[in-house]
């Protein structure tokens, strides 16, 4: 599979609107085994390291129920942002 196919299915995982991104903005989420099978399950949305590594995870091995269930939009915007301009 090449590199465009591979971006075009990960865009075909993600929802439509921000607005469908219903996740927990708060507290620690514990995600199931089809995502992370490993100890490393739990993660507190509160702080942005672990929220980053949750969204990483849910993105690249979740699907599109995975992703809205799990992201929230307020957290979209701000981690990456915050991250790059230095």
């Amino acid at each position: 599979m090449g590199l465009t196919a591979a971006i075009a299915g990960q865009a075909r995982q993600l929802p439509d609107r921000l607005e469908d991104l219903h996740g927990p903005w708060q507290g620690v989420v514990v995600l199931p085994v089809h995502l992370t099978w490993h100890e490393l399950r739990e993660f507190d949305v509160a702080r942005q390291k672990p929220r980053l590594l949750l969204y990483s995870i849910v993105i690249s091995q979740g699907r599109r129920n995975d992703v809205a269930r799990f992201l929230n939009a307020r957290g979209c915007g701000g981690p990456w942002s915050e991250s790059s301009g230095s």
